[in-house]
C-alpha cells in the first residue's frame, strides 16, 4: 500500500512539472516540503542552562521535521558546588573538585564542562573556579573559595620577592607581584601583567614525504603581539614521518603560562614531475619515481568544463595517451598514490597548478607541385594548429634538406629558375611550441623540369632584345609571349640567367 501511495505521489509531481506548475527555487520553503521518506537522526534541539531545560529529538535530515514523541528532555542545571571552599595556605595550588547536579538530582558528567582556577595559591586574593559548560549545556558559573592563614602571621620586616601569582592562559592574562615571603602580603602597585596567549602557529603545515621526520617550528604570540620564548613551552611531534596519518605538534606550556595545544600539519606524497613528448596523434607522459608511491593515476583536464577525467592507473613511470587530434592543446595531471593499512587511497595533491600542457604536433601538410617551364608552384593545405610553415628542398644524392623559406604563413610558394631535372620538396607545419610536423621522405613532393626542345615551348621576348627568356620577370623589359621556334627564327639566343640547357 505504501509503495502504491509513493508511486501515485511521484506521478502527480511529474504531471505538475510537465504542466509548468512546479517552479524551481532557492532558499526557504514557501510551504512545507513533501517528504516521501523521512531520514531521522538524533540531534540537539535546545541546550540546557541554569534556567531552562534542553532537549534532543529525532529530526529528518531532508525536511527537518521532528518525529512525534521522540523528544527527550535534558534537565536544567540545578547546582554547581566545590568539594572544599576553605583552605589553609601552604604555598601549593588549590583545586577543589567541582560537582554539578541537574534539577532531577543527577550528577552531570565532567565532559560537559571545563574548569579553570584563578589566584589559587596565595592568601587574601580573588580566588575562584570558573566552570564553563559545553556539549548539551551552555553558560558559565564562577565559584569562589578562600585561602587563609592558619594563624595570622606578624611581620616585623617584609621580605618582598617577585612571585608568579596567576599563570596566563589562552583566555586570561596572568600576573606577577612583589609578595612578602613572611606574611604573603602583596606590595601595593607591584602587579605586572603577563599577556594571555593569543596565537600558536607552525612555520609550515604542508610537507612532502621523504622518510625523514618533519618538525615545523612553533611560533607563539601573546595578546600584545610579542613572541613568547620557547622556554615557556615544550613541543612534542606526533606521527611526523609517514604519509596519511594525523600529524601534529603538541605544545604544552609551563612556568608563567598554562595550556595545551595541538597544531596539525600534513605530509603528502610528492607531486610527480611530469615530462611531455608528443606526436601528431599521441602524448607520452613520463616522470621520476615518487618516494613512498606504489601507483600513479593519470587524468585529463578539460579547461572549458574545469573537470578531470581519469584515464588509467599504472605502476610504471610513463603513460601513453593515444587517439589525440593533431595540433591540439591538451592538459594532463599525474598523481602518485598508495593504499594504506585501512585500504584507503592516499594521493598526492590535486590542483590545476600541477597540470602539464601537451600540444600535439601538427599533421604533415599535403603538398602538390605544378611545373611551368623552369617555374615550380608549390601548394599545400592549411593544417590545424599551425603557427607557420617551413619549405625545404631535398637533395636525393646527398640526402640533405636545404631550407628555402624558414617561416611563412601562406599555403603556396612559387619557385623560379629551377634547373632541368627532378626536384623534391617538403613542407613542414610548426605548432605554437615551434615543434614541427613529420620530417620523412614519405612527405616529399616531386617536380620534374624538362629540357625545352619542343618548338612550341613557351618563351618570353622583347621587341628590341637579343635573347629569349623562360621567366617573364627575368629583367626590366616589357615581355611578350612567344614560342621557342619563333625566337630561334628571329636569331635570339637563350638568356644566361633564366634559361639553362
Amino acid at each position: 500500500m505504501k509503495k502504491a501511495i509513493v508511486s501515485l505521489v511521484s506521478i502527480i509531481l511529474a504531471l505538475c512539472v510537465l504542466a509548468g506548475n512546479f517552479t524551481a527555487f532557492a532558499g526557504d520553503w514557501d510551504t512545507d516540503p513533501i517528504c516521501l521518506e523521512h531520514s531521522y537522526s538524533r540531534v540537539l534541539v535546545k541546550k540546557a542552562t541554569m534556567s531552562q531545560d534542553g532537549s534532543i529529538a529525532l529530526q529528518c535530515s531532508k525536511c527537518k521535521a521532528i518525529e512525534s514523541g521522540s523528544e527527550q528532555r535534558i534537565a536544567r542545571i540545578q547546582s554547581v558546588t566545590l568539594s572544599q571552599e576553605k583552605y589553609i595556605y601552604d604555598g601549593s595550588e588549590k583545586k577543589p573538585a567541582v560537582v554539578v547536579k541537574d534539577v532531577d538530582g543527577k550528577t552531570i558528567a565532567a565532559d560537559n564542562y571545563t574548569v579553570e582556577y584563578f589566584d589559587n595559591i596565595h592568601v587574601d586574593r580573588d580566588t575562584y573556579a570558573l566552570v564553563t559548560f559545553k556539549g548539551n549545556y551552555e553558560g558559565s558559573v564562577k565559584k569562589a573559595f578562600v585561602i587563609s592563614w592558619d594563624t595570622e602571621p606578624v611581620c616585623a620586616n617584609h621580605n618582598f620577592v617577585r612571585t608568579l601569582m596567576q599563570k596566563a592562559t589562552g583566555t586570561h592574562d596572568g600576573y606577577t607581584a612583589m609578595l612578602c615571603s613572611n606574611c604573603q602580603e602583596v606590595q601595593e602597585g607591584s602587579e605586572q601583567k603577563i599577556a594571555r596567549i593569543a596565537s600558536v602557529t607552525l612555520s609550515a603545515t604542508s610537507f612532502f614525504y621523504d622518510a625523514k621526520a618533519k618538525t615545523p617550528a612553533v611560533v607563539v604570540k601573546d595578546s600584545a603581539g610579542k613572541t613568547i620564548a620557547a622556554k615557556y613551552y615544550r613541543v612534542n611531534y606526533v606521527n611526523n614521518v609517514k604519509v596519511g596519518q594525523k600529524s601534529y605538534a603538541n605544545i604544552t606550556f609551563n612556568t608563567n603560562y598554562s595550556g595545551d595545544y595541538n597544531r596539525y600539519f600534513n605530509i603528502y606524497l610528492a607531486k610527480p614531475a611530469v615530462k611531455v613528448l608528443t606526436s601528431a596523434n599521441a602524448v607520452k607522459l613520463s616522470w621520476s619515481k615518487v618516494p613512498g608511491a606504489k601507483y600513479y593515476r593519470v587524468y585529463e583536464y578539460n579547461a572549458s568544463t574545469k573537470k578531470y577525467k581519469g584515464l588509467g592507473n599504472t605502476a610504471a613511470l610513463s603513460y601513453l595517451v593515444k587517439n589525440r587530434k593533431p595540433g591540439t592543446q591538451y592538459y594532463f595531471l599525474v598523481r602518485a598514490y598508495f593504499i594504506n593499512a585501512a585500504k584507503k587511497e592516499v594521493l598526492s595533491p590535486y590542483t590545476v597548478k600541477n597540470n602539464v600542457k601537451a600540444l600535439t604536433l601538427c599533421a604533415a601538410p599535403t603538398v602538390k607541385a605544378g611545373v611551368s617551364g623552369k617555374k615550380v608552384v608549390l601548394k599545400w593545405n592549411a593544417v590545424a594548429g599551425a603557427k607557420y610553415y617551413r619549405v625545404y628542398e631535398y637533395n636525393a644524392k646527398t640526402k640533405r634538406y636545404i631550407t628555402l623559406v624558414s617561416k611563412t604563413t601562406a599555403t603556396a610558394l612559387t619557385l623560379s629558375n629551377r634547373s632541368v631535372g627532378t626536384h623534391y620538396y617538403l613542407v613542414r607545419a610548426f605548432n605554437a611550441n615551434n615543434l614541427a610536423s613529420a620530417f620523412t621522405t614519405k612527405n616529399l613532393v616531386k617536380a620534374v623540369i624538362k629540357n625545352p626542345t619542343t618548338a612550341s615551348q613557351t618563351v618570353y621576348i622583347t621587341k628590341t632584345g637579343k635573347r629569349y627568356h623562360y621567366d617573364s620577370k627575368c629583367g626590366n623589359g616589357t615581355y611578350y609571349k612567344s614560342t621557342l621556334a619563333k625566337a630561334l627564327k628571329l636569331g635570339l639566343t637563350p638568356c644566361q640567367k633564366c634559361v639553362h640547357n
